[in-house]
């Protein structure tokens, strides 16, 4: 795992071309590859500002623990979005409620503090993940 000190927290990922599923409660939604790709590049940014606040704040241990524990579970997702279901007949991926918080914090990041449009699919998750788990 990374640390605090580390320059470069975010190991660049190959850009995503197919569609990925996702299962999102007891529905199915499918995201263009492209959608993915701006998922995980807002997970690193995230995670690249996480790295810097702790630079910055000096932050004591417990703070770094937490802020710790987040960074991992961001990359975590970011490497399911990335790896998984290369074909559409692949399971889709499981949004479980973990998943499905940090992907909502994921998407309001993109829409507000990054200025990003969000695409019709990412419009379409945002929806399913503020009523389906």
């Amino acid at each position: 795992m990374a640390t605090v000190g580390d320059s470069n927290a975010a190991s660049p990922r190959e850009a995503r071309t197919r569609p990925l599923a996702l299962l999102i409660g007891d529905e199915e939604l499918i995201l263009l590859g492209n959608d993915v790709n701006a998922l995980v590049e807002s997970i690193d940014k995230l995670i690249a500002a996480t790295y810097d606040a702790l630079r910055r704040s000096g932050a004591d241990g417990s703070r770094v623990e937490i802020s710790q524990q987040a960074i991992k579970d961001y990359e975590e997702l970011a490497e399911v979005l990335s790896t998984s279901g290369s074909r559409l007949g692949d399971p889709p991926v499981e949004i479980d409620r973990e998943r499905a918080r940090l992907l909502r914090q994921v998407v309001a990041d993109l829409d507000g503090y990054q200025r990003r449009e969000l695409t019709p699919g990412l419009l379409d998750l945002r929806k399913r993940l503020a009523t389906g788990v």
